[in-house]
């Protein structure tokens, strides 16, 4: 719950609570403090109130990739807000191995790794070739 509420940059619980349209947060604080679940109900209305959070994302927790989408609201305000960014790395830390055991995930990986390995060699290349220039001048 914590991570939906920061993913969708919500200032607090009561936001998020007032975004399903519940004039009382408390069920939502009860959730993040482990009185009690999520249930089935709650999870059809965020998931229609905020359709990127699957219903059974919501429910377990589990990263499942269907239809070549990974149920993240990511665009590129992420990285330019830390809170948003911070909860990205807790999910990815918390799920690192069911993206690596996913052959889709691994192909988008590996050409993501090798675009970044291309421009740290080019950018090294370019520093080098600038050295020797320096040099001759």
């Amino acid at each position: 719950m914590q991570f939906i509420i920061d993913d969708l940059s919500m200032a607090n619980p009561n936001k998020f609570s007032e975004s399903l349209g519940f004039d009382n947060p408390e069920i939502i604080y009860k959730i993040l403090r482990g009185k009690t679940s999520i249930d089935k109900n709650l999870a059809m209305l965020i998931n229609e109130k905020h359709p990127q959070y699957s219903i059974d994302w919501i429910l377990t927790g589990n990263v499942e990739f269907k239809n070549n989408a990974i149920m993240i609201n990511l665009d590129d305000t992420i990285f330019n807000d830390p809170k948003r960014m911070n909860a990205l790395v807790r999910f990815l830390s918390k799920h690192h191995m069911q993206f690596m055991e996913d052959e889709l995930f691994q192909l988008y990986y590996d050409r993501i790794r090798n675009d970044v390995l291309e421009d740290e060699n080019l950018r090294k290349a370019r520093e080098l070739a600038l050295k020797k220039d320096n040099r001759f001048n």
